[in-house]
């Protein structure tokens, strides 16, 4: 109402006072903005990038890293060797897990996705979730991987501005 009053008061609506009360003027210019916030709404609706399924994964994020990799350029020569390195560095530390083990595997193979990373390892369900349950670092190894693949893009796109 404030916003409907305020606008008016400025000039930013037109209200002719021969025409309807002050009154209705609000009414109908808060009416009008509500329903044009409602249209918004169900046109462009919001999904947060946060939000994660009972399985732990979020689908949008999921869309948005995929998104974000198709359109970096090749990685610098550093950007692949530290990939490489990190990747050693998790192997080592998850020797002797098969669970772990494979989801690195399939990571490297570039699967990001839960049902990626279940069809190139060919885990099921409950061992793809006490894989992706152990930690390294207090984080998922496949949070770990998702991390790492984004570091590196941020370093390709940073490299290649001027």
């Amino acid at each position: 109402m404030h916003n409907a009053i305020s606008d008016t008061a400025i000039g930013v609506l037109h209200w002719d006072p021969n025409v309807k009360t002050l009154e209705r003027h609000v009414y109908d210019v808060i009416q009008m903005r509500t329903n044009y916030d409602l249209k918004r709404a169900r046109k462009f609706p919001r999904e947060s990038l946060d939000a994660l399924t009972t399985d732990g994964e979020s689908s949008a994020m999921a869309e948005v890293e995929a998104v974000l990799l198709e359109r970096a350029s090749d990685a610098s020569a550093e950007t692949t060797a530290r990939s490489a390195e990190k990747m050693v560095a998790l192997r080592q530390l998850a020797t002797g897990d098969r669970l772990v083990l494979g989801l690195l595997d399939a990571s490297a193979s570039g699967a990001t996705s839960k049902v990626d990373l279940m069809r190139v390892t060919g885990f099921s369900n409950a061992e793809y979730l006490t894989g992706r349950g152990r930690t390294i670092g207090g984080r998922s190894v496949h949070s770990r991987a998702r991390a790492e693949a984004r570091i590196a893009q941020a370093s390709t796109l940073r490299a290649a501005r001027p």
